[in-house]
């Protein structure tokens, strides 16, 4: 007498439904890997746009001094200068715009791939010394549209 085990017709049965469980195993890591990758995608994404942020920041806080010293040296006329980083894809422009003989306003643009910030430096001069009185950080910065 013969086995369900020994029955060509069961064995096959088996064989099948072991084909399955492999094919769904396959798709299953073959879904999670995909599903990995858009996530390291996406996070590296992100931490290039917060790495360009903060550079972005850095770069906007050392004009200032840069600013007041060419100021200092020269009178105010309208002119802008494009000032070399350390940072390779970086540029920085300051555009001088002269309110009148005691005030000076410097917008400042720094861009970083085709992430931008922007900010506004508003300067008083006091008999022959330049100070900075305020600066207008502007919202319309963040990223440049393609």
């Amino acid at each position: 007498m013969k086995t369900a085990r020994s029955d060509p017709a069961s064995r096959g049965g088996e064989r099948g439904m072991t084909l399955i469980a492999v094919i769904f195993t396959f798709i299953v890591v073959a879904a999670a890997v995909s599903a990995m990758a858009i996530l390291f995608a996406t996070e590296n994404r992100r931490t290039i746009g917060t790495r360009a942020g903060a550079q972005l920041r850095q770069l906007l806080i050392a004009v200032p001094p840069f600013a007041e010293a060419q100021l200092q040296s020269q009178a105010p006329t309208a002119r802008t200068l494009t000032i070399p980083t350390p940072i390779p894809e970086a540029t920085l422009t300051l555009t001088f715009q002269p309110i009148d003989e005691s005030k000076t306003d410097i917008r400042v643009n720094a861009t970083i791939n085709k992430s931008f910030a922007s900010q506004t430096l508003h300067y008083h001069r006091t008999n022959t010394i330049w100070t900075l009185q305020s600066t207008t950080l502007h919202a319309d910065g963040s990223r440049i549209p393609h």
